[in-house]
């Protein structure tokens, strides 16, 4: 983790007008790294007196804060289909998806164990056709760039 990430963390939380407010902060290391990891959470924990089950419930309590180090049990994929993501990609993506994986009603294919779902919003509109795999957020997503992605995962 390169110091300049910890300056710029350092910084957003003495702008905040409540330093304690872990949700904001959690959000703040979601959007600059993409992901809360675990040095994160000790760095939060020695320099700022947070206690560490207060984030880790705060990561679990929502969704968005979700660590991509979780253990899943399926390949598990979520596709925003909410306005912005809806209009730039995001419902060709679903269907692309079912279609590709010939996906039960609930959205699994056991052989492979994939699970795709549509959520409504991802909390990442200004991000275009938004996704989540296990846990990690992909931004600007297409057709494409999915079947890419999907080479490696699978």
């Amino acid at each position: 983790m390169k110091k300049e990430f910890f300056g710029e963390l350092d910084k957003f939380i003495e702008n905040l007008a409540d330093k304690r407010d872990e949700y904001k902060i959690l959000v703040f290391v979601i959007e600059k790294l993409g992901r809360i990891p675990r040095e994160v959470i000790k760095y939060l924990v020695t320099e700022y007196d947070f206690l560490e089950i207060s984030l880790l419930n705060t990561i679990n309590f929502y969704p968005k804060l979700k660590s991509k180090n979780e253990k899943f049990e399926y390949l598990e994929i979520l596709v925003c289909e909410g306005g912005t993501c809806g209009a730039v990609g995001g419902k060709e993506i679903y269907d692309f998806l079912t279609k590709k994986f010939n996906l039960n009603r609930d959205g699994i294919i056991e052989s492979k164990k994939i699970k795709v779902d549509k959520k409504r919003c991802l909390g990442r509109c200004d991000k275009g056709a938004t996704l989540v795999i296990n846990g990690e957020y992909f931004y600007n997503m297409t057709v494409d760039k999915i079947e890419e992605k999907l080479k490696l995962l699978i």
